[in-house]
């Protein structure tokens, strides 16, 4: 079963669409469920770790690319590119395979 520990991990695959998200019986028990891999954020997402300034581009399988320049992310995603990007907590940074930088 995939971990979605992140809500924004969440909301980069499904928006707001909970309609996939399974609810237990009573009688069912957590501890039934082998407990997946973390997932990372969906291919094309930006994101960051709040105590770095860098914005990475999230890739295949978790390979991310820092965009070197504020000029880069605006011919990427427009001049509101800013606003597209999502935190992510520091301990789940090694989740991810840092690439070769987007220049």
């Amino acid at each position: 079963m995939p971990s979605y520990w992140i809500e924004d991990v969440w909301y980069s695959y499904f928006g707001s669409d909970f309609s996939n998200v399974r609810t237990l019986d009573d009688n069912q028990s957590i501890e039934d469920y082998k407990l997946g891999k973390n997932v990372v954020f969906k291919k094309g997402t930006l994101m960051k770790i709040p105590s770095v300034l860098k914005v990475y581009l999230v890739g295949d399988n978790g390979l991310i690319q820092w965009i070197k320049t504020e000029e880069k992310a605006i011919e990427l995603y427009g001049k509101n590119w800013n606003k597209l990007v999502y935190d992510l907590d520091e301990s789940f940074f090694d989740d991810y395979t840092e690439g070769t930088p987007i220049e």
